[in-house]
């Protein structure tokens, strides 16, 4: 029979003469299926990604969501994580720093309650991309957008190399072959690449 069925019933006496008129209709219902608490999702892996962590792992019997639990520091728990409600595999998780490692853990869960959390997987996001001076600005840089580097925190030594200050940067030192640098900076003895060459002003 059905769990959490309704079945209605009439009684009948049978004999040589033939059969009585029915009884009464009685009624019962089965009970509801027992429901236990799922089990830890197994198989939970993890592939990083351009700040990007994909999470999969196969599906249990009896669960009706999925929780996942996520660190930078490995030995991750349901106490210690930050918990994603109702993912399901695979789950992408976005907007994450470039160059880092996340730790995740992933449990089951129906109306019983949340199971046991799955064995720990890890994967690194894609570290960020080299900067050059092109990057930031173009080569040869276009007018206002060396104030990129402001936004960015890259010091002088990322496009001039070691050593080189606003007096000594020209068309002749920049690196990456740009050309057509400002005679106005690499001239003046008081810009510095902190209060001009990097602030807000355009070249």
């Amino acid at each position: 029979m059905a769990a959490s069925t309704t079945y209605y019933y009439i009684v009948t006496a049978v004999n040589a003469a033939g059969q009585s008129a029915a009884s009464a209709q009685v009624s019962a219902a089965t009970n509801a299926p027992v429901v236990t608490i799922p089990a830890a999702p197994a198989g939970v892996s993890a592939a990083g990604g351009a700040n990007q962590v994909s999470i999969s792992w196969s599906a249990v019997s009896g669960a009706t969501s999925y929780n996942i639990y996520y660190a930078t520091a490995s030995g991750v728990t349901k106490t210690s994580g930050a918990k994603i409600i109702n993912a399901t595999s695979p789950y992408i998780q976005t907007g994450l720093a470039a160059g880092t490692t996340y730790y995740y853990i992933v449990t089951a869960a129906n109306s019983a309650g949340e199971g046991l959390a799955s064995s720990q997987a890890s994967a690194a996001t894609n570290a960020p991309p080299a900067q050059t001076c092109g990057t930031c600005h173009a080569i040869p840089p276009a007018l206002g957008q060396h104030a990129f580097h402001a936004n960015q925190g890259y010091g002088c030594a990322t496009c001039h190399g070691t050593g080189y200050s606003s007096t000594t940067v020209n068309a002749a030192t920049h690196m990456n072959g740009s050309k057509d640098v400002s005679l106005s900076v690499w001239n003046a003895t008081t810009r510095t690449c902190a209060s001009y060459c990097h602030g807000s002003k355009p070249w």
